[in-house]
């Protein structure tokens, strides 16, 4: 097949998380002997490095093309920003097409990425369009803009097949949209599953997390549990940036905290691999996940977890691989924090890694994706 991925964003050297889970899936897809290629609509307010117009790159044989325009946040009615953003995902999808030829199927993450295909399901009416979501604000209550209510109805509406990473989110999506959806989780990158594991435990003791430093994210808690647990030696990386990178910051000071815990920006997944071999534990306590692939890449290191039942956790985590609280369960985490501590021999990092690679890895899942794209394109030959 050749299969188009319409993907939230492109990986770059100042990003390299921005569309990461897209790519993995497109390089697992590839490697089935399929020609896969990426878009995406980038909206962003301008930096110094970008450029009006298209941007190619290509990993392992992937061409990941990205269109910007200008910051179309700028624009401040919804109707208009959703418009323009048809017309550069149009614009773009016409570009592939002179460079590839017309794709088998497109595959579109997220629920705005999908909205964003209106103009080309109306020209290209043939080419099935399958939907995945992803995003955690469907489990969330009141967080939606106009915007977002706009390109919830519309882009469901467009696919012709949806997709949930989890049995969490296909509930939340019936229940709150009556969308009916299909489950395909969130694969592992292969580089996790590939990389040499950590066999000794380190001294001091090391915690490691990754994410998106807001307020959905609940590093604080971790931060402020650093303050409490038994081992005053132990330290926590801390790997991701975002809006309350200060505040966490400003926490851990005022904690005693802050020669322990160190803000270690953004990094690529080679240095997240680094950084999970000089640890012994990850943590992530979010108040709201749709699957949360951070768990499982820290899974495929040999790592346990200390994780939520927040929508995705806990469809993967149990005794055997470390701990699953309640949200906000602040002296469960100090105490799973302890226990893990106090007890990690319990933990086999070969078994970890096994687990996700049964069940998470590129292989597995691109499988199970290449089953319902090709299903897909079937169904949609048969209704000529």
């Amino acid at each position: 097949m050749n299969i188009l991925i319409i993907s939230h964003g492109i990986p770059s050297e100042k990003d390299p998380q921005w569309g990461c889970f897209e790519l993995d899936q497109a390089r697992a897809l590839m490697a089935l002997g399929h020609r896969v290629n990426m878009v995406a609509v980038d909206a962003r307010f301008r930096s110094k490095e970008r450029r009006f117009g298209y941007r190619h790159q290509v990993f392992d044989g992937v061409d990941a093309c990205s269109f910007f325009l200008f910051p179309i946040g700028l624009l401040r009615i919804a109707w208009l920003r959703i418009w323009v953003r048809d017309l550069m995902m149009l614009s773009l999808f016409r570009h592939m097409e002179r460079l590839y030829g017309l794709p088998d199927v497109i595959y579109a993450h997220f629920f705005f990425s999908m909205s964003q295909l209106k103009l080309v399901k109306r020209h290209y009416p043939g080419i099935p369009i399958v939907g995945i979501e992803h995003a955690a604000r469907i489990i969330m209550k009141n967080v939606f803009t106009k915007g977002d209510s706009i390109q919830l109805k519309r882009g469901y509406g467009i696919v012709d097949k949806l997709l949930s990473v989890s049995p969490a989110l296909q509930d939340a999506l019936y229940r709150k949209m009556g969308v009916r959806s299909e489950v395909l989780y969130d694969m592992v990158g292969g580089e996790f599953l590939a990389a040499e594991m950590q066999r000794e435990s380190h001294s001091p003791f090391r915690f490691v997390t990754t994410g998106s430093l807001e307020e959905r994210k609940a590093i604080d808690l971790i931060v402020k549990a650093m303050a409490e647990i038994r081992d005053q030696s132990a330290e926590l990386y801390i790997i991701g940036d975002g809006p309350e990178r200060e505040k966490i910051s400003d926490l851990a000071r005022s904690l005693g905290v802050s020669g322990r815990v160190r803000l270690l920006g953004r990094c690529d997944k080679q240095r997240m691999i680094d950084l999970y071999r000089q640890s012994d534990a990850f943590v992530l306590v979010s108040r709201a996940e749709t699957f949360c692939v951070v768990n499982i890449e820290a899974m495929a290191m040999g790592l346990p977890v200390i994780s939520t039942r927040c929508g995705g956790p806990e469809f993967y985590i149990d005794e055997t691989s470390g701990f699953l609280l309640d949200v906000d369960d602040y002296d469960g985490l100090v105490k799973a924090m302890d226990d893990l501590e106090r007890n990690i021999e319990r933990y086999k990092p070969e078994a970890l890694r096994e687990f996700v690679r049964s069940r998470y890895s590129g292989e597995v899942i691109a499988r199970q994706a290449e089953e319902i794209l090709q299903t897909a394109v079937e169904q949609k030959k048969n209704q000529k």
